[in-house]
């Protein structure tokens, strides 16, 4: 069995789901159980479907492809031509903060790049640079649909995918502000003494941040300990996927060979991380940790040895837990099946790995 086969399996097996809007069916979010807008998955499925096509050269690949690019063109993604619509939940932002946001630049510059439509990527652009870049802190602020800037995003992984997204638009203006996220690395990226990156982003640099700081504090007591740790297991591998994005853009910036990234590295490489992600609804149910752990480990192969830390082993792994060949789908063992399906597009930056069942 090879990844390869896994992508076309899901890919054909996508394909009676498509709408005739060109949209893919919503998920909700995993265990947040939050229903979200067609924006998310379609994004997802997009990139699958163009690397089927890249295998395959199967047009229906391709067709589907450009249906679902344009969808994420529509006025029904981006109702009032600011940021993209994900869900529309009570007391809630309806862009998804900074992270519905990169997961849709992510795929329209695919898009751009593998199907030359040149709206996508002026498109992907001009949603970045709506997003205000505060460069004492090294942070961005959230946009809502309606273009209102909100507060910043003080999720981690949220800040880090942004970045990483707005990497692949390659212009000076997002390079520039990109760099100078990896720059503020040293006071907005937190973790434990075994490598855990921490959730939230604690930063130092405004009042406003240090405010929101306590309020962060006092949701983390409430939630209570072992809670936010099965929250940050869960995530780990998803911030070394986007780490791994960012190594492609900057692969000399000094960071990767800090002692605080190698350590990020090293704690999933503990005996005791797999154990505990087991029966984590953050994991492998939801952020496919088979996948962005095999990516992390492709990319920074250097820092990995011996025969237990393969892609492999981690594909082989997500696979048997939640793939189901009778479907094509990665729909076994999650609370949301439509969500975890689609993001098998996260295996498509791997290299055609042979793996074990």
């Amino acid at each position: 069995m090879n990844i390869h086969e896994i992508i076309l399996l899901s890919a054909t097996s996508a394909l009676p789901m498509q709408n005739v809007d060109g949209s893919m069916p919503p998920g909700w979010n995993g265990p947040y159980h939050q229903p979200e807008t067609p924006v998310r998955n379609t994004a997802h499925w997009l990139i699958t479907f163009l690397k089927a096509y890249e295998i395959t050269s199967d047009k229906r690949f391709k067709t589907a492809a450009t249906r679902c690019t344009e969808y994420l063109l529509s006025d029904e993604a981006r109702p009032l031509n600011a940021t993209f619509l994900h869900r529309d939940i009570p007391r809630k932002d309806k862009c998804n903060g900074l992270i519905g946001q990169a997961w849709t630049i992510e795929a329209l510059i695919t898009a751009g790049e593998k199907l030359r439509i040149k709206k996508c990527k002026e498109l992907a652009q001009d949603v970045f640079l709506m997003h205000p870049f505060d460069e004492r802190c090294g942070l961005w602020k959230r946009v809502d649909i309606d273009g209102k800037v909100l507060t910043f995003d003080f999720v981690f992984n949220h800040q880090l995918w942004f970045a990483a997204c707005a990497a692949m638009i390659n212009n000076p203006e997002a390079n520039e502000r990109v760099l100078g996220f990896m720059d503020a690395f040293n006071w907005n990226m937190k973790m434990d003494k075994t490598g855990l990156l921490r959730h939230f982003v604690f930063s130092p640099c405004r009042l406003q941040t240090r405010l929101y700081g306590t309020l962060i504090k006092i949701y983390l007591k409430n939630k209570g300990k072992e809670h936010v740790q099965a929250l940050e297991e869960g995530y780990q591998s998803f911030n070394l996927y986007a780490f791994s994005l960012l190594k492609k853009f900057a692969p000399q910036h000094l960071f990767w060979t800090s002692a605080e990234f190698i350590l990020t590295l090293k704690h999933i490489q503990l005996s005791a991380y797999r154990s505990k992600l087991e029966n984590n609804k953050y994991g492998a149910p939801y952020n496919p940790v088979g996948f962005e752990n095999a990516f992390a480990i492709h990319t920074f192969s250097e820092y990995f040895k011996g025969k237990n830390f393969l892609p492999s082993d981690w594909l082989s792994w997500q696979i048997k837990k939640h793939f189901d060949f009778e479907t094509g789908l990665m729909v076994r063992n999650t609370e949301d099946p439509v969500t975890l399906s689609a993001r098998v597009y996260e295996a498509t930056r791997l290299p055609n790995i042979e793996f074990h069942m």
